[in-house]
């Protein structure tokens, strides 16, 4: 994910991919035993608790996604997707290829969102049977819920007969409720991240990147630049070679007389063409696809020998 870099007065003046260090992985794997190990006890006491759920993925979504690593060269048997270690080793082959964060967005979104619910069903992302969020830095309230729940557990005498009808009464109101407000929150997040993503384009208009299709739309096509992460749209508009039609098995516009295709995962070039951080948009204009570019060198007249002219 992007991680935006401010200077003292709060503007944007890097944007660059969020680094997972070795100590960021140390400290996660002891937040995951700590709220595997309370939803266990828990577990085991039989009282009223609130889980962190993450079903399987949707077999529609993970077939379509299939479909598109299947083009991009990969082999992926859905019949086994339903195993999170068969996941994270298709993640592991793609790991270091050009289109890894695009094969990780992609898989991503195949997922079902985790909820926190008392119906305990398993957590697929971590393949663990029992999940919660005991330790969640950014979580606070479901926190805050799980340690009251621990507190009355082990307070002196139990918890009673009364406090226990009113937590599996109140549990389901108080997961869809937590689980809602996380919706937002993400979304809001998203939103500020996208705010400075624009501020920081708005002195690079008419400069030029190259990017990956993250995105294919009837409207045109989803460009990330690879040396900032700012997403931005080629509005099919603007594409004035062909007329271009969505392909959505191929995740690709077509061009209707040329067959020239653009699809998901191609490597272009853009320039950019307008920005606004109010509506949290940006918007290129391709310049040359990858493709175009080898065939241009591949055409291209060989220089002949002999000493290079130089200017006067």
């Amino acid at each position: 994910e992007p991680e935006v870099t401010l200077d003292v007065l709060g503007v944007p003046i890097d944007i660059q991919r969020a680094q997972r260090l070795s100590t960021h992985r140390l400290i996660e794997s002891f937040m995951l035993l700590a709220n595997e190990t309370v939803a266990r006890h828990m577990t085991e006491t039989r009282m009223p608790f609130l889980y962190r759920v993450h079903e399987p993925p949707d077999p529609e979504k993970l077939e379509a996604f299939a479909h598109f690593v299947r083009a991009l060269g990969y082999a992926f048997h859905t019949k086994e997707a339903h195993s999170p270690k068969y996941l994270r080793d298709f993640l592991s082959e793609v790991a270091g290829h050009r289109e890894e964060p695009l094969v990780h967005e992609l898989l991503l979104r195949s997922m079902k969102r985790a909820v926190y619910t008392p119906e305990n069903r398993g957590h697929f992302g971590l393949a663990c049977p029992l999940y919660t969020h005991f330790t969640s830095p950014i979580r606070r309230y479901p926190d805050l819920v799980v340690h009251r729940l621990l507190r009355e557990r082990h307070s002196p005498g139990g918890i009673s007969p009364e406090r226990e009808t009113w937590w599996t009464e109140a549990l389901p109101e108080i997961g869809a409720w937590i689980s809602e407000r996380e919706r937002i929150a993400v979304e809001a997040e998203r939103a500020s991240v996208k705010v400075k993503q624009a501020a920081f384009m708005e002195d690079k208009i008419g400069e030029q990147f190259w990017g990956i299709i993250s995105g294919v739309t009837k409207f045109g096509l989803f460009v990330e630049l690879e040396k900032f992460l700012v997403e931005g749209l080629v509005h099919v508009s603007s594409l004035t070679d062909d007329y271009y039609e969505l392909d959505e098995a191929q995740y690709a516009l077509i061009g209707a007389r040329t067959a020239k295709r653009l699809r998901m995962g191609d490597r272009v070039r853009i320039r950019v063409v307008r920005v606004d951080r109010q509506l949290r948009q940006v918007d290129f204009e391709l310049v040359e696809d990858e493709k175009s570019k080898k065939k241009k060198a591949k055409g291209a007249p060989k220089r002949r020998g002999g000493r290079k002219k130089t200017k006067r």
